[in-house]
């Protein structure tokens, strides 16, 4: 389902924030994985809990609800958008999962075969084995679940590319959507129903399971968790990593795709205390979740299950209506300053190699973390030498990988499925 029109310009500006998005995954990931090694002053990490900028990378897990949102939006607009000159047909639904699953399983299999045989001999050091060699023992046993994005349920502890779960949730949400978009398509009318059923299950779903296993009510980033990478905490596998628990975000998204659609020629934010209401609203509800984190991590401050299940249920959906309500604002060319950095040029050039960078950028840290011959002094700048370190470091390999693998992969099922097209219709 691609459809091009004048419209689709508008959108240009999510390649920005998946850019700018990555970034934020990256750095999150370069910290934690740099928290993780020999320190020399772990002091550092015990405070960084009550340290309000830290919160940008530690209570950060959210970040990747904008991603949901983005595929959400994409795929809604571009469903209803196809079909309005064109007659519903199951096919077209099965060209729609054919394309997406190609398009990101060639290059993911590149990376988890790579990370299963070449990966152990990349270096050595003295925490290589400790901290590669879990990565590549995974990829060896369970690399198949990937393949099948079955990963982020089936040994979700031993996960191959444990990033890559964030794949499997999505490849999962976007069947689950097809449904929603297919039912609403027979039926107008229930559009707004169907729409908040799921919402409603979005915001529900995590916070009864929060609510029914005792988890906390944030990822504790301490030493010793950080040491497991987080994965052996119950809020791994309960709250983060699985697909339902997203359902809220990537129902924004729809939402936000659908509205779009059908407002695509308005005039929405014509007047100023409009644009002001926008600003306040769009950073306002991301940045709360992400400052709460302080509060939250006060080991003085004990929540109940019912104050967790209320804030795991409405977290991750408050900041993905944020960026649904930015990408709108966007398109209708509000957002000044920050939607003129988002429409760069040169971001927006960037920006299309995202999901290489993303494939690539956690075997990366991991290299370089295990490489480590010496203890390391943990600081502001340390950190952010580090980060940069890695943002460059996997953006070079991202680029290598989009310009051998996906584009390439990407131009020839577009070829196949095209002539398949052809064949059917004459």
């Amino acid at each position: 389902m691609v459809h091009t029109d004048p419209d689709t310009n508008q959108l240009k500006c999510m390649t920005g924030m998946r850019f700018f998005s990555m970034i934020a995954v990256v750095v999150c990931h370069s910290v934690m994985v740099s928290a993780s090694g020999f320190v020399s002053n772990p002091q550092y990490i015990e405070k960084m809990t009550s340290d309000p900028k830290s919160m940008s990378y530690i209570n950060c897990h959210p970040i990747t609800q904008t991603f949901f949102v983005m595929s959400g939006w994409l795929l809604s607009y571009h469903f209803f958008l196809s079909f309005e000159k064109a007659n519903f047909q199951f096919t077209h639904i099965l060209y729609a999962f054919i394309h997406r699953y190609v398009r990101l399983t060639i290059p993911l299999a590149v990376v988890v075969a790579i990370t299963a045989t070449w990966l152990p001999h990349f270096a050595r050091g003295p925490l290589w084995d400790q901290v590669v060699g879990r990565e590549y023992r995974s990829c060896r046993k369970n690399w198949w679940a990937n393949l099948l994005y079955i990963n982020n349920y089936y040994e979700e502890k031993n996960m191959c590319l444990p990033h890559s779960w964030y794949l499997a949730a999505d490849i999962q949400l976007f069947l689950y959507s097809l449904l929603l978009l297919s039912i609403i398509w027979k039926n107008r009318r229930i559009a707004s129903k169907v729409f908040a059923a799921s919402l409603i299950m979005g915001v529900l779903v995590p916070g009864i399971l929060a609510y029914i296993h005792d988890i906390h009510i944030v990822l504790r980033a301490y030493p010793e968790n950080l040491q497991t990478r987080l994965v052996n905490l119950p809020e791994w596998s309960y709250f983060m990593v699985p697909g339902h628990t997203s359902i809220g975000g990537y129902t924004i998204g729809l939402i936000g795709g659908y509205l779009y659609y059908k407002n695509r020629n308005k005039k929405l934010f014509a007047k100023t205390y409009q644009h002001i209401l926008w600003f306040v609203v769009v950073f306002s509800f991301p940045l709360t979740v992400i400052l709460l984190g302080l509060l939250l991590h006060d080991d003085n401050y004990t929540p109940s299950s019912l104050e967790t299940a209320v804030y795991v249920g409405l977290s991750r959906n408050l900041y993905a209506f944020g960026m649904c309500l930015m990408i709108f604002g966007f398109t209708q060319n509000i957002g000044w300053l920050v939607n003129d950095i988002v429409m760069i040029p040169d971001l927006q050039f960037l920006g299309k190699f995202s999901y290489c960078v993303y494939l690539v950028h956690f075997t990366i840290i991991l290299i370089r973390s295990g490489h480590t011959r010496s203890t390391i002094y943990i600081s502001d700048p340390e950190m952010i030498h580090r980060a940069i370190g890695d943002v460059v470091i996997s953006t070079v390999f991202g680029v290598v990988l989009c310009l051998f693998v996906e584009m390439p992969t990407s131009a020839l099922e577009k070829l196949i499925m095209s002539k398949e097209r052809k064949s059917k219709v004459g």
